[in-house]
C-alpha cells in the first residue's frame, strides 16, 4: 500500500554544500526515504520489471534482497540527478539495517 510521503525537511546552505547540492535546493522540501520507500511509494517505478531486467543481465543472482532494493533505488536516484533540477534532487545520506537512505526533494 502506498503511503503519503512527507516532504518536510529543509536543508541549510551548509547542508547543501556538504551534499554538493546547488544553492537553490535550500528552497525545496525534502524527505528521508529508504530504498524500500522508493520502491513502494514513488510514482512510475516498477520493481518487478527492473528485477527481471537485472536477472536477464545476470546481476540479480549475485545480489540478496537488500542489495536488489539498494541497486534499484540507486538507479532511480541516478535518474533524478541526471534530470536535475527538473526532477528535483537526491543524495544518499546513509544506511539503516543495510538499506540505503536518501534525501529526496519533492519534484520541482
Amino acid at each position: 500500500m502506498k503511503k503519503s510521503i512527507a516532504y518536510d525537511i529543509y536543508v541549510t546552505k551548509e547542508m547543501a554544500k556538504a551534499l554538493s547540492l546547488p544553492v537553490d535546493a535550500v528552497t525545496l522540501p525534502f524527505a528521508l526515504l529508504s530504498a524500500s520507500d522508493i520502491k513502494d511509494n514513488l510514482p512510475g517505478l516498477d520493481f518487478s520489471d527492473w528485477k527481471a531486467e537485472m536477472e536477464e543481465l545476470g546481476y540479480a543472482a549475485e545480489w540478496d534482497d537488500t542489495d536488489l532494493l539498494n541497486h534499484f533505488a540507486e538507479d532511480f536516484i541516478d535518474d533524478i540527478n541526471r534530470h536535475a533540477p527538473d526532477w528535483g534532487y537526491a543524495r544518499k545520506v546513509g544506511t539503516r539495517n543495510g538499506e540505503a537512505l536518501y534525501l529526496v526533494s519533492d519534484m520541482v
